[in-house]
């Protein structure tokens, strides 16, 4: 899984990259650099409406690059990835018509990758900025009861608008502050035993560097 994500994450950079004349070759470096960012972020994620997990957590992180194809909009591409675990104390469940007493440890596990497109907006030293992602989404949601595990995975199509903020304390202005709330949708189905959801749903917030 690892390997196809690198090559498609490959392959999106490959088709930023401009196709310079021999003789602009040393110029046209120097410009795409100039117009390029580059994030890293630490990311916290909630979901919505999910039975299976509804706890927020900060098991996750952000990468993304960017080129700006004018002087406000970029297009780029992105990977993240997501834990989101929750603890059910001991208690009885009703299953096809069984009744099972144990305690349960739930995790759910997120990987959206693919191409990211961002405006932003004027501005010094903070410059804000909206975006949208779209691509494709690996999910596993897996149940520990006891000492066995249930899981599930499957693939599905992502799509996540943001907005968020850069800010760059420093007058060189390679280096500042990350900052980006979202929302994200997917068509991944999770959950596993008596828990499902048709979707999957999330919010949360990145910070971390640009530069």
């Amino acid at each position: 899984m690892k390997s196809k994500i690198y090559q498609i994450l490959l392959a999106s950079s490959c088709c930023l990259l401009p196709l310079p004349g021999h003789a602009q070759k040393q110029i046209n470096k120097a410009s795409f650099w100039k117009s390029s960012y580059f994030n890293i972020d630490w990311q916290a994620n909630g979901l919505i409406g999910s039975d299976f997990v509804d706890k927020i957590s900060g098991w996750g992180a952000h990468f993304e690059m960017g080129h700006y194809q004018t002087a406000n909009f970029a297009i780029g591409g992105f990977i993240s990835y997501h834990t989101n675990n929750e603890y059910l104390p001991y208690q009885t469940f009703i299953w096809e018509n069984s009744a099972l007493s144990t305690e349960q440890q739930h995790s759910l596990f997120q990987i959206p990758f693919g191409i990211s497109a961002r405006y932003r907006l004027s501005g010094q030293y903070a410059i804000p900025y909206i975006g949208a992602k779209i691509g494709a989404q690996y999910t596993q949601s897996e149940d520990y009861i006891h000492r066995t595990c249930v899981y599930q995975n499957n693939w599905g199509f992502y799509i996540s608008p943001e907005i968020g903020v850069e800010i760059y304390p420093f007058a060189q202005k390679r280096f500042g502050l990350h900052l980006a709330c979202y929302y994200s949708f997917a068509t991944n189905e999770h959950g596993v035993l008596w828990y499902h959801n048709k979707h999957t749903q999330n919010y949360g917030f990145r910070t971390g560097i640009t530069f």
